[in-house]
């Protein structure tokens, strides 16, 4: 795997277990909200499978050191569990 392409997939990983943690702290903090664990559930999962094929990573590519990249990730982590 080239550097770019395994960066861009530890930086996934991290921002799915970002997004994790911060579903289950809001489960935590509001357990009545039955949207949280099964989101945080779902992004630990994504990120211990997350892999890159090399057609996926040619998608990426363009966009992974934009500036937009941090929030575009997060952004879509938020919806997971979220938006049908």
């Amino acid at each position: 795997m080239n550097d770019q392409k395994s960066e861009c997939t530890d930086d996934l990983i991290t921002r799915l277990k970002a997004s994790g943690r911060f579903r289950r702290d809001k489960h935590a903090a509001f357990p009545l909200d039955s949207r949280n664990l099964p989101a945080a559930e779902m992004l630990e999962k994504l990120a211990s499978e997350m892999t890159l094929s090399d057609e996926d990573w040619a998608l990426l590519e363009p966009h992974h050191l934009s500036d937009a990249w941090p929030r575009a990730i997060n952004l879509a982590a938020r919806q997971v569990n979220f938006s049908r």
